[in-house]
């Protein structure tokens, strides 16, 4: 059987946690340079548009991609993590 794998130079992570300090702990991991560029999956396009909010008040740039944008910014958000320009990708 093959064992599954990340892709090489892709670094998985859990870091178990209450609800209610999810944000907090990835705003210090991302003040602290804990942790690069990120792709950070939700499990609804309501959370990943309040995470979005969050990291938006704190100064970090990021983007959303859901089924609720069009084309165009899904298009835009991930050649904007691509370049760097986006750090975090909800």
């Amino acid at each position: 059987e093959r064992i599954s794998k990340p892709a090489v130079g892709i670094e998985q992570a859990i870091y178990p946690v209450a609800e209610a300090l999810k944000a907090d702990l990835f705003l210090a991991l991302l003040r602290n340079n804990t942790i690069g560029n990120v792709i950070c999956f939700t499990r609804t396009k309501h959370r990943s548009n309040r995470l979005a909010e969050v990291l938006t008040r704190a100064g970090i740039p990021n983007a959303r991609m859901h089924g609720n944008r069009s084309q165009a910014q899904r298009t835009d958000a991930l050649a904007g993590f691509k370049s760097g320009e986006i750090r975090v990708l909800v």
